[in-house]
């Protein structure tokens, strides 16, 4: 159905559309709009919900690799995991003024793993146990490694061996959380992280010390923890060193290169899902065939409605913001964030510019929906939408008011 109204509401509808245009694209300013031209008395509005608008819906998943990041997650779910690798960087250069790291001079008296949780958590957040296993690295690993890299089908990895002796072993409950002043102490064998030592002095015996990787066991919820902060690594392994001849100690702290890894079930196909760390997106074509060739979009709106029965949410609720992305078939992609609202309904307002770019191409257009901010990487919440097949107060909803300038003579 397509209805008229008078031009009186192209002071609220222009202006606001006419604004975005400039704020949202990473094109430079254009003159979208400005073909409208005096004796034009009419705008018309068009909806999803009386005309095909939105044709197609799609959800797909790809891993990315995540190093070396600001927070990383780790832990297990019914439903999902998320593992760790870690490379030392660099060894001190001498040891109680040894510089040799001779092994009779030195012994290691403490190693902890000093990792930093976080207040984000999901799962069964009630359940605090903390519990994971170190497993001594047997390869290096890519900068570009993820989970399908490393684990096979049957969660079987080259990389390392959980029949092997683990180089540490954690569990306990997490009693409370002060985001990076809580820490949470995990004991190396010390022999282990000795060897290190005395093997970073050799370079043929360094090549061989791979790092070692973090998996959880028997956890229930799966947590964030602090990486970086300020541009210095805040998990760090922490050793206490103490020379043999007077007692000396030292205190040393090794950096590592982070590696994180989540893995989870796949959305289906046919819903509208959004994952944060998995990379989940969701994709809607539009056609705007059934708008006059001539027309020119003035305002727009895209409603989105949240399945909150079918989303897993972690502790920090919902993300307040999703992403909208289109690439032209030319120029640079134009990326829109939404608002959102206390019923679970996603707004992307003011889109008339890109209503009418798209429009102008005269072909269908894809556009793409994610997480945004942190909630990209760091969180695993998993967004779920309705569908456009769901029923029509809760599908998906494009609506544009657009007007046709007269044919010049």
């Amino acid at each position: 159905m397509i209805r008229t109204v008078r031009l009186q509401l192209f002071g609220w509808l222009g202006l606001p559309a006419m604004c975005l245009l400039l704020l949202s694209c990473n094109d430079a300013p254009s003159i979208v709009g400005s073909e409208l031209i005096p004796g034009t008395d009419s705008l018309y509005t068009a909806s999803s919900a009386t005309m095909p608008l939105l044709t197609g819906d799609t959800t797909t998943a790809a891993e990315l690799p995540l190093v070396n990041s600001s927070y990383f997650l780790l832990g297990s779910t019914r439903s999902a995991e998320a593992r760790l690798f870690c490379e030392i960087l660099r060894f001190p250069a001498e040891v109680l003024g040894d510089s040799a790291f001779s092994d009779t001079t030195f012994d290691v008296s403490s190693a902890n793993l000093q990792l930093y949780p976080q207040n984000y958590a999901v799962g069964d957040t009630a359940d605090r146990l903390m519990s994971f296993k170190v497993y001594d690295l047997k390869k290096f690993w890519a900068a570009d490694v993820t989970w399908d890299s490393i684990w096979n089908g049957a969660d079987v990895s080259e990389y390392y061996a959980t029949t092997d002796k683990p180089i540490a072993t954690y569990s306990e409950p997490l009693a409370s959380v002060v985001p990076d002043s809580t820490v949470i102490n995990i004991p190396f064998d010390q022999a282990t992280v000795k060897r290190w030592l005395v093997d970073s002095r050799d370079t043929a015996k360094l090549k061989k010390i791979y790092g070692f990787a973090l998996v959880p066991s028997g956890m229930k919820q799966i947590r964030q923890f602090r990486n970086i902060a300020s541009a210095t690594q805040k998990m760090r392994l922490r050793v206490i060193v103490r020379s043999r001849r007077d007692t000396a100690t030292q205190i040393i702290s090794l950096e590592s290169t982070v590696a994180s890894f989540v893995n989870d079930t796949d959305p289906q196909p046919s819903s509208l899902t959004i994952q944060g760390s998995r990379n989940v997106k969701f994709r809607l074509t539009t056609q705007l065939d059934s708008i006059p060739p001539r027309a020119v979009v003035m305002g727009g709106d895209l409603k989105m409605t949240l399945d909150q029965t079918a989303s897993v949410l972690g502790t920090s609720g919902r993300d307040q913001k999703i992403s909208l992305r289109y690439q032209p078939p030319t120029g640079q992609p134009i990326v829109i964030e939404s608002s959102d609202d206390s019923s679970g309904v996603y707004r992307f307002r003011n889109i008339g510019p890109l209503i009418d770019l798209i429009r102008r191409h005269r072909k269908p257009a894809t556009l793409t929906f994610q997480a945004t901010g942190g909630n990209e990487f760091w969180t695993m919440n998993r967004l779920v939408f309705h569908a456009t097949t769901a029923v029509p107060a809760l599908r998906p909803r494009l609506t544009f008011i657009y007007t046709v300038p007269p044919e010049k003579k």
